[in-house]
C-alpha cells in the first residue's frame, strides 16, 4: 500500500475498458544521472525480493476507506489474489552510467510497479552517493513553509513518494505538514493541507489525523493509452468517456 491512490483507480479503469491490452513502461530519467557502478544490478536485486508482493487484509481495508464510496466490492476480492511478478521487470545500466529500464505485461497488473520503482531507485540513489540530511532542520523548513502556504490561503496535498530522500523522512514530513495544519485550524489560516497521495501514509496518519484524506484519481497514462489506440485527436474525450463509464 506503499504508493499513489491512483495506481489502484487507473488498475480498475484498465480491469473495466482494456482487461487484455499489454502495456510496456520504459525508464525515462529527465536529470540525465550518472548512476554508482553496479546501481542496476543491486536494482534488479531489490525487484526479485518484491516477487508475489501483494496486499494484505489490513492494507486492503485500508484502500477501502478511502475509495468504499467509487470502488466495487468484487475488486477488493480481485486485489486478494493479485501478486507482482519480477519477471515483468528489466533494468540495465549503460557505459556511462545511466539507467535505463522497461516494464512490460498485462495493464491490469504492471501499473503497481511505477510508484514502488521509482521511489526505490530515489531511495538508493541517495543512500549510495551518501547524500544525508540534518532531520531536524529540514523539518523546521517544512513546517515554515507549510505555515506560509496555509497562511496565503493555498490548499495542497503531498504527492512525494516517488521523490523521496527515504520512507521515514517521508513520514515525517507527512506528520510536520499535519501538525502545523491542526496550529491552522485554531489560527484560522485560509490555507488547507488536505492529506497524501500515499495511500500506507494516509491510513497511518488519519488515526491521529481524522481529516486526512487519500488524494488521487488518475495520472497521464490514461491518455496516453487511449491516444495510442484511437489516436491523439479522441484521446481526451475517449479517456474521459470512458472514465466517467467507471465511476459514474
Amino acid at each position: 500500500s506503499d504508493q499513489d491512490l491512483y495506481s489502484w483507480s487507473v488498475d480498475l479503469f484498465w480491469l473495466n475498458h482494456f482487461s487484455e491490452l499489454e502495456i510496456e513502461y520504459s525508464f525515462i530519467d529527465r536529470n540525465n544521472t550518472i548512476y554508482p557502478e553496479g546501481f542496476a544490478d543491486r536494482l534488479m536485486e531489490q525487484v526479485n525480493l518484491m516477487d508475489n508482493l501483494s496486499m494484505s487484509d489490513d492494507e486492503i481495508s485500508g484502500l477501502k476507506l478511502f475509495t468504499e464510496s467509487y470502488f466495487p466490492s468484487w475488486y477488493y476480492i480481485f486485489l486478494k489474489g493479485l501478486k507482482l511478478d519480477s519477471k515483468e521487470v528489466f533494468f540495465t545500466q549503460d557505459k556511462e552510467g545511466h539507467l535505463h529500464g522497461k516494464i512490460t505485461g498485462p495493464a491490469w497488473r504492471v501499473v503497481f510497479w511505477e510508484q514502488l520503482l521509482l521511489a526505490t531507485i530515489s531511495e538508493m540513489y541517495h543512500s549510495e552517493i551518501g547524500d544525508t540530511l540534518n532531520i531536524d532542520a529540514e523539518s523546521n523548513y517544512t513546517k515554515e513553509k507549510c505555515e506560509y502556504l496555509l497562511r496565503s490561503g493555498c490548499d495542497f496535498a503531498d504527492m512525494g513518494t516517488r521523490r523521496r530522500f527515504s520512507k521515514e523522512f517521508h513520514e515525517r514530513v507527512v506528520y510536520d505538514l499535519c501538525e502545523v495544519n491542526e496550529r491552522g485550524f485554531d489560527e484560522f489560516y485560509p490555507g488547507r493541507f488536505l492529506g497524501t497521495s500515499n495511500l500506507w501514509l494516509a491510513v497511518k496518519t488519519k488515526k491521529d489525523y481524522s481529516w486526512m484524506k487519500c488524494i488521487g484519481t488518475m495520472s497521464h497514462q490514461v491518455i496516453s493509452v487511449c491516444a495510442a489506440i484511437y489516436g491523439p485527436r479522441e484521446a481526451n474525450k475517449m479517456a474521459m468517456r470512458k472514465w466517467q463509464n467507471s465511476y459514474g
